[in-house]
């Protein structure tokens, strides 16, 4: 009862004081009550975020589906470059590292191993190069309204995804399609272990989306950040086993413990496992991919939440 009446004293309180500014100002001014607004970019607490999060999910993916295939939009071919374009890029380094430098030697399947390298790396990679422009893109929706900003990094990662998912199903056929080049190599066919790849997809896609909410977080606070990621993409990705084995390097355990140690070449050396050679990974393997993925998403949530405030703002 005294929370009833200290909350019908405070709306009276408020009413009177916006009879009196409407009384007491000039024509060309509106009365403002003051009392019932709250800042635009107010953090709440993170089970509070959490569930403002979840009451719109259904926001969060009609914009990812409103947007997703836009890269391609306006172009004579259309949605056919989300799938043509990676395997150009597959093709230029068949001909480069496979064909002139030869590190395909000792590869089974290298043309499928090489493929897969190409077009599933550029998921993990795009949250890093391009999860900069996340927050700047939005920055007039973000002034404008009062919601939770991770809903822009989700539907921007939902959005990912939903374009990533043509490139998956046109590589599962073309491995299929197209024969080896070595004729000792086994030809590819779908199996049972291709079952597991959903799993494995799932886990480097929540590695993505942590890694999103990072670097777009930090490059909101701090704008040249966007010139350094491409930088440690473009190593991160020659590092990762896109185009040669680890096995390469035996002689060098240390080199061979960093590459096992990279999310990004476990996540290829898994899908290469189920797709091209019918194996199931390992227990230890999935433990690492899932810890990749669920506390790289943890811990980008909580850095994005902990500076909801500083998105948005004019600098």
């Amino acid at each position: 009862m005294r929370k009833r009446s200290e909350l019908r004293q405070s709306q009276d309180i408020g009413g009177w004081l916006a009879v009196t500014i409407a009384n007491t100002a000039d024509d060309e001014f509106a009365p403002v009550t003051l009392w019932r607004l709250s800042p635009v970019s107010a953090r709440p607490s993170l089970g509070e975020y959490i569930r403002q999060l979840w009451g719109r999910r259904h926001f969060i993916m009609a914009d990812a589906r409103a947007k997703a295939f836009q890269t391609s939009r306006g172009t004579l071919l259309g949605r056919v470059w989300l799938i043509v374009s990676p395997f150009l890029d597959a093709m230029v380094f068949f001909i480069i590292f496979g064909v002139l430098l030869g590190t395909g030697r000792g590869i089974t399947n290298f043309l499928a191993y090489l493929v897969i390298g190409m077009n599933f790396f550029g998921l993990l990679q795009k949250s890093l190069t391009s999860g900069g422009s996340i927050i700047p893109g939005a920055h007039n929706l973000l002034r404008a309204f009062a919601f939770p900003r991770a809903s822009v990094v989700i539907s921007w990662s939902v959005r990912t995804l939903l374009d990533f998912l043509p490139t998956v199903l046109a590589t599962m056929i073309f491995i299929v399609a197209i024969p080896s080049l070595q004729a000792n190599d086994p030809r590819v066919l779908p199996g049972w272990t291709w079952l597991a790849f959903p799993g494995i997809l799932l886990f480097a896609w929540l590695f993505s989306v942590g890694l999103a909410f990072v670097t777009a977080s930090l490059t909101a606070r701090l704008a040249d950040l966007k010139f350094i990621w491409p930088l440690i993409g473009r190593f991160w990705f020659y590092g990762s086993g896109i185009f040669f084995s680890v096995d390469r390097f035996v002689k060098y355990p240390t080199v061979v413990e960093l590459m096992n140690a990279n999310p990004g070449y476990q996540f290829l050396a898994m899908s290469r496992q189920t797709l091209v050679y019918a194996t199931w990974p390992q227990l230890t393997e999935w433990l690492y991919l899932a810890g990749w993925g669920i506390g790289a998403l943890v811990i980008g949530f909580v850095i994005f939440w902990s500076h909801e405030e500083s998105y948005g703002r004019e600098r």
